[in-house]
């Protein structure tokens, strides 16, 4: 750091003042208007990212920068700083390695997600949220094959919080690990219940995080959590994202056969999106690829897209694994899929996410045709 606070104060401008504050925190003083001010943090980007040696290694550095000015952001050193921190933060949300300019909005979100971060803490310690499952169709014979857990939150004061609204913040804050066993224990108690109840027994799929997925106890404590209700390891689907994959690669990979030799089923959610590699992908042993429901939607309507769902519909008949589309809304969308060859559905036109209440009134439990 003292290197890099050396390098940035010679290539500055005279008139600009560097200042450390401590650890790997930088404040840097501008005269003149925004567009000085952008151009400075840019150049500070520009220099942060000059690869530098340590030792035998060579190491790179990113920078997160908030800009506040004054006077239009305060009129005091201590409210151009608060200012300028928050947004650092929100460059550091937007992907880091960036700049951004203050403005009160940033204020007003922070004060959001702060206030949901707190709320959803006490939600999972109080056990206050609650499961929705999606049920999933094989398309021949379109046979109930499975259900999706998706988790909802009546929030006391906002009302109905959709997951965009504090999946992110959970993310964010790693609230996302114990909202996970949390959707974990709801699904196994579930199960059990409709077991108990000699209800035949579907499938469910949860979704898992890469936090929590890279737990050194996680297989561990997802037997423990299982055969405590007495249920096969079978009965649960664990979906992972392609972004997962790309966090450790070598240990997921790892994890992830060491989950499937415990007997549980393995999904790769939103195929297509995250541009990992299929090299990587062959040696995961999955059960299931489900299409991202972005590429669904345009069937019939962008061929590019069609051209997408046909090709991972061939990569999983190639690998042997099934293939699910998600966000199946149409008829017209029903049928392509069905024509070229993709094993199950989930969307709309087969049904909507619903309370467990709502599956057994529908007799979804009982595979019927929806």
């Amino acid at each position: 750091m003292q290197s890099l606070s050396v390098t940035l104060a010679e290539a500055l401008p005279d008139d600009s003042q560097l200042f450390r504050m401590g650890g790997d925190e930088f404040i840097l003083l501008v005269p003149g208007d925004v567009a000085q001010a952008q151009a400075q943090a840019q150049q500070v980007l520009t220099l942060a990212a000059q690869p530098f040696a340590v030792g035998e290694h060579q190491l790179q550095l990113t920078a997160s920068i908030g800009i506040s000015l004054f006077p239009a952001h305060g009129d005091t050193a201590d409210t151009l700083l608060q200012h300028a921190d928050t947004a650092m933060y929100r460059a550091k949300s937007c992907g880091k390695n960036r700049f951004e300019l203050y403005s009160q909005e940033q204020t007003q979100s922070a004060v959001e997600h702060f206030s949901i971060e707190q709320d959803l803490g006490k939600a999972i310690r109080n056990d206050e949220l609650l499961l929705h499952y999606q049920p999933q169709f094989a398309l021949n014979g379109l046979q109930l094959c499975g259900y999706e857990a998706l988790v909802r939150w009546q929030h006391p004061e906002q009302g109905f919080l959709g997951p965009d609204r504090f999946i992110p913040v959970a993310e964010d804050t790693h609230l996302i690990v114990p909202l996970g066993w949390w959707v974990i224990e709801s699904v196994c108690r579930q199960l059990a219940d409709w077991q108990a109840q000699g209800q035949p027994l579907a499938v469910v799929a949860v979704n898992i995080s890469p936090q929590q997925l890279l737990q050194a106890d996680f297989i561990a404590r997802l037997n423990e959590t299982l055969d405590r209700y007495g249920l096969e390891h079978r009965w649960l689907e664990l979906e992972i994202t392609e972004s997962t994959i790309m966090q450790d690669p070598d240990f997921v990979i790892q994890q992830l056969q060491r989950v499937r030799m415990c007997g549980y089923h393995l999904a790769l959610d939103d195929f297509g999106t995250g541009y990992s590699s299929l090299n990587r992908i062959k040696y995961l042993p999955l059960n299931r690829i489900k299409i991202d429901k972005s590429f669904v939607r345009d069937i019939g309507h962008n061929p590019k897209d069609e051209a997408v769902v046909i090709s991972a519909i061939a990569l999983g008949s190639s690998l042997g694994v099934e293939v699910l589309a998600e966000g199946v809304e149409t008829v017209e969308q029903s049928q392509f899929l069905e024509r070229h060859g993709c094993n199950s559905v989930q969307g709309y036109l087969y049904g909507r996410p619903m309370p467990v209440e709502a599956l057994v009134s529908d007799q979804m439990l009982a595979g019927t045709n929806p």
